[in-house]
């Protein structure tokens, strides 16, 4: 499947898309509302700006795919893999991210308020000027997390 065809069929009214191979589709702007991408390959996919509200990205690979400015409010990204993702200015308010891989991630100026980071894998990651009010980022790893100017309790 390449990504005319995801967008025809999501336009279609199709929202399943587990296991999709999509490396390095280019997505950027799609809305994808309430889309599942579970275990899918989105490895280096450009989804910048795109808009998928209570997504399900459960055990997806998202390694080095840019989701800068992206809306992932509510989006289920349980087990995720999105190491090197560019997660710059992403809005992913009340977000699940537990477990997830987001190793030397870009997530400067991220909105995750309210999001669930329980157990995920942080190292190296970029969270400067990020929210993170009401975020749960219990057993989380922050090695050499850069957390400066974030903005914990705004």
């Amino acid at each position: 499947m390449d990504a005319q065809e995801l967008l025809r069929r999501y336009g279609t009214g199709e929202r399943n898309f587990a296991r999709a191979s999509l490396r390095q589709a280019q997505l950027s702007g799609a809305t994808l509302n309430q889309a599942v991408f579970a275990t899918a390959n989105l490895g280096g996919a450009n989804l910048s700006g795109v808009q998928a509200l209570q997504s399900i990205w459960l055990g997806a690979s998202l390694s080095g795919a840019d989701l800068s400015n992206a809306v992932l409010v509510q989006a289920f990204m349980v087990l995720t893999n999105l190491c090197a993702a560019n997660l710059s200015d992403a809005n992913l308010t009340g977000a699940c991210l537990g477990w997830a891989d987001l190793v030397g991630a870009n997530l400067t100026g991220a909105n995750l308020t309210g999001a669930f980071l329980v157990g995920a894998d942080l190292t190296g990651a970029n969270l400067r000027t990020a929210t993170l009010t009401g975020a749960n980022l219990f057993g989380a790893n922050l090695t050499g997390t850069h957390l400066e100017d974030s903005n914990p309790h705004a």
